[in-house]
C-alpha cells in the first residue's frame, strides 16, 4: 500500500498529514489524514467531502486549511478523492453518483479504521454535500453534518456550471469555438450518464438522512436552501441555516475557476462542530 507522511504549516499551525491509498484495486482512493494534535484528541473524526471535479481545484486550498484547523483542535480529519477524480484510480469519464456515494461510505470506514475514532461528523461542499447526505441516507451514522452551498436540485446546479463554462470560454481566445467535446464542463468530462444522474438530484423529495445536527452554510441566499432546512426540520432534524460573508463559487467579478478563499465559512464550521474557533 503506497503512503507518505508530510507536515503542513500555516501561520502557527503544524499538522502531520498521512496520504495513503485505500480500498481494493482497481478502485483505490487517495485519502489524506490530518492527525489530531493540540493537547486534546477527540473521539469524533471529521470526513471532508470535496465538490465534483469541476470545482475540486477551486476549493482545494480552503479544504486543506479547514482540515489543518480542525486537526489543531483535536479532530482526526480525512480529505479524500472520489474514484476517477484527483489522484484516485479511474479515468475521468468513469465516475458516477452511485460510485461517489459508495466512496464516501468507504472513506468514513477508512477514517475509523486508521485513527480509531468512535464517532464521525462530515462536512461536504456543493455536490460533495449532496453525496454526504446520500451516504447518510444509505446508513452512514454521523454526529454533526455541515452542508456548504449544497446542491439541492441537480438541474439548477447544471445550469450554473454551464453559465460558468460559457463565461470561461468567452474570455479565452482558444480553443477554437466548436472544437471542444460536447460532454465537458469547465475542462472536465460530464458524460451523458453522469449528466442524467446529476439532473435527477432532488433532496426535497424522499426521506431525510438522520444526522444529530445539521448546519447549512450559504455564501448566497437561495430559496432551495431555506426549503431544504425546513424539509429537514419537518423530519425532526435539528437544522440551522447560516449565511457566511465569503465569495460565492462563481463571483461575476472573478475568473470562473479562481481559487476560493473562504474564511467565514471555515470559522462557522469550527464553531458549529466544536463550539469555538481556532
Amino acid at each position: 500500500m503506497r503512503c507518505s507522511t508530510t507536515w503542513c504549516t500555516h501561520e502557527s499551525i503544524v499538522v502531520t498529514v498521512r496520504a495513503k491509498f485505500f480500498g481494493a484495486a482497481p478502485r483505490e482512493l487517495l485519502g489524506s489524514v490530518h492527525a489530531a494534535h493540540g493537547g486534546t484528541v477527540r473521539d469524533t473524526g471529521v470526513v471532508l467531502c470535496y465538490p465534483a471535479p469541476q470545482e475540486y481545484r477551486m476549493v482545494h486550498w480552503t479544504f486543506c486549511r479547514l482540515a489543518e484547523r480542525l486537526a489543531a483542535i483535536g479532530y482526526n480529519v480525512l480529505r479524500f478523492d472520489y474514484f476517477a477524480t484527483g489522484d484516485s484510480a479511474g479515468n475521468s469519464v468513469d465516475g458516477s453518483i452511485a460510485q461517489w456515494e459508495a466512496d464516501t461510505l468507504a472513506a468514513a470506514a477508512y477514517l475509523r479504521d486508521e485513527t480509531g475514532v468512535r464517532r464521525l461528523s462530515v462536512v461536504g461542499m456543493r455536490l460533495g454535500a449532496t453525496l454526504a447526505w446520500r451516504a447518510v441516507e444509505r446508513g452512514l451514522v454521523v454526529q454533526d453534518m455541515v452542508m456548504w452551498d449544497p446542491v439541492i436540485g441537480g438541474a439548477a446546479y447544471l445550469r450554473e456550471l454551464e453559465r460558468a463554462d460559457a463565461r470561461l470560454l468567452g474570455e479565452q481566445p482558444y480553443p477554437v469555438p466548436g472544437t471542444l467535446p460536447n460532454a465537458e464542463l469547465l475542462g472536465y468530462p460530464l458524460v451523458p450518464a453522469m449528466r442524467a444522474d446529476v439532473n435527477a438530484i432532488n433532496l426535497l423529495a424522499g426521506t431525510c438522512a438522520r444526522p444529530r445536527r445539521l448546519l447549512v452554510l450559504a455564501s448566497m441566499s437561495h430559496p432551495e436552501h431555506h426549503a431544504f432546512v425546513e424539509h429537514a426540520r419537518e423530519q425532526g432534524i435539528v437544522a440551522t441555516y447560516q449565511r457566511v460573508d465569503d465569495p460565492p463559487m462563481y463571483d461575476e467579478r472573478a475568473d470562473p475557476v479562481e481559487t476560493l478563499v473562504a474564511h467565514a465559512a471555515t470559522d462557522a464550521v469550527l464553531t458549529f462542530l466544536a463550539g469555538r474557533s481556532a
